[in-house]
């Protein structure tokens, strides 16, 4: 079995924390979304895990060759942003056999057993039930379960069963001659080329019997208030929630929460829901339901559903903030900033 993971997007929706790393290397509960990711991929022994990559690719490919120097990881660049059927297009000479195909987007975190979801006869694709399915891909199904059509951000959708960016496929090289159909007749969706509409290729006319799973925890990360909602659900499923606050002068730290070892924290309240990265440092806080990112100083401050970048100094706010990385923001005396 393959594994692709498509991660070139820029991430125009969690600016300014986009300005200087990839969407992917985005960090929640301690990691970037793509290592929590790749940590469940791998459970899977897949042969191959091909990552494509584009916007701030190198340190993308950097962080993950040092974090992952045991797997067998490939990279290809996709130089033009045409939708996500042509991203994973871009992988057709890694694809060349008729193994196995998972594909899960590279900013996707879902609650799935992989090995489950590829213990099956058929191929598989990961639903869940929405509440405005325009915005999705569709699966339409019959009687006995399989789906007879797909359609992509429908006008008027038949079924609320999304699409949310987790495919098995049985047989990987179908996709991709389904893949290449609809790029050489420039069939197009919304403007891109959609593997929405080469699944339905696959099951109008090649046949394919393709089967849904459906899941009820389903996170894309591609917004500041969804990056805090899945903090908030990794969190609450570590399986050691308890942290020795007894090494934080002064301190009460509140479980469930991500605190590296390298960490300062002085006279605060710490949590629940909060994850601190590297070299922090904290003092006369109260801090809930945050994200705290690497070499950050924070005094006298009360955050809560805020996201702090790298390398900032904040001291004196009692608000919530969303700011990316160096910047220096102080309450004087008399009130100004």
């Amino acid at each position: 079995m393959k594994a692709i993971i498509p991660a070139a997007g820029i991430g125009t929706r969690l600016r300014p924390h986009t300005y200087n790393r990839p969407k992917a290397m985005v960090e929640v509960a301690g990691k970037p979304i793509l290592s929590h990711i790749i940590d469940r991929v791998k459970k899977i022994d897949p042969e191959e895990i091909v990552i494509i990559v584009g916007y701030q690719k190198n340190m993308l490919k950097k962080w993950i060759k040092n974090k992952y120097p045991d797997l067998n990881i490939s990279f290809i660049t996709q130089k033009e942003m045409l939708g996500l059927g042509h991203a994973i297009y871009m992988a057709k000479d890694h694809i060349t056999d008729d193994k196995d195909l998972l594909i899960i987007l590279g900013d996707t975190i879902v609650d799935i057993d992989l090995k489950n979801l590829s213990n099956t006869k058929y191929s598989k694709i990961v639903t869940k039930q929405v509440n405005n399915p325009k915005r999705f891909g569709i699966a339409e199904l019959d009687t006995k379960g399989f789906i007879t059509s797909l359609v992509e951000k429908p006008d008027n959708p038949a079924t609320n069963k999304a699409l949310i960016g987790v495919y098995y496929l049985k047989n990987g090289s179908s996709l991709f001659e389904s893949l290449k159909y609809i790029i050489e007749n420039d069939i197009k969706t919304k403007g891109e080329y959609q593997i929405t509409d080469a699944l339905n290729y696959m099951v109008k006319k090649k046949n394919e019997k393709i089967k849904t799973h459906d899941i009820q925890n389903w996170f894309d990360c591609g917004t500041i208030d969804t990056l805090l909602k899945t903090n908030k659900f990794l969190l609450d499923k570590k399986s050691d929630k308890n942290i020795d606050d007894k090494k934080f002068p002064k301190s009460i730290i509140i479980p469930p929460v991500e605190i590296k070892e390298n960490v300062e924290i002085e006279n605060s309240v710490i949590g629940p829901y909060v994850s601190i990265s590297d070299n922090v440092s904290i003092k006369n806080c109260i801090i809930k339901n945050s994200l705290i990112y690497a070499n950050t100083e924070l005094y006298n401050s009360l955050l809560k559903n805020s996201i702090i970048g790298n390398k900032n100094y904040i001291n004196n706010q009692f608000k919530v903030l969303n700011i990316g990385s160096k910047s220096y923001i102080k309450e004087n005396s008399n009130g100004k900033k």
